[in-house]
């Protein structure tokens, strides 16, 4: 019973900890794209790689990144 416990527990936290990562990244890729929008656009590159930092999957930042 107990080790049940503490591996849902584990589970948990591991998905607690993965999704504050991705709506950090999300975070600063809306801060790349606003910057981008203004004409920053060395600014937007580097919010796109923080936002690879905390999500490396995030395709969509690389795209914008690239086009930055």
């Amino acid at each position: 019973m107990n080790i049940t416990l503490i591996i849902i527990l584990f589970i948990l936290f591991s998905l607690f900890v993965t999704f504050n990562k991705m709506i950090e990244g999300y975070y600063h890729y809306v801060k790349g794209i606003n910057y981008g929008k203004s004409g920053d656009y060395e600014t937007s590159v580097i919010e796109m790689s923080k936002a690879l930092d905390f999500a490396p999957n995030f395709t969509y930042a690389y795209y914008h990144k690239g086009i930055g």
